[in-house]
């Protein structure tokens, strides 16, 4: 196997993209590898995204865009950005 698909689980878009990434993982093509993003942007001493408030505005309404244009439907938890 040569592909890994690096996620987070807090991540909206991670969501969004295993609906299409599942069958890839499921057929032994590709490796689903959890990380914590939150701890990467730590090491690196930066913000993240949903720490900022008009780029969590942006993150919300790209990630109901995105299910919306895909057809995937959104569970609550999904929506849900948290930091820290």
């Amino acid at each position: 196997m040569g592909a890994h698909w690096y996620f987070d689980f807090v991540s909206p878009f991670s969501y969004l993209h295993w609906q299409k990434v599942r069958p890839l993982v499921e057929a032994g093509r590709v490796e689903a590898v959890p990380i914590v993003f939150a701890a990467v942007l730590n090491a690196l001493q930066i913000r993240g995204p949903a720490e900022i408030p008009r780029k969590r505005e942006f993150i919300y309404r790209q990630v109901v865009w995105q299910a919306r244009r895909d057809g995937t439907p959104l569970p609550d938890r999904a929506l849900l950005i948290t930091f820290d």
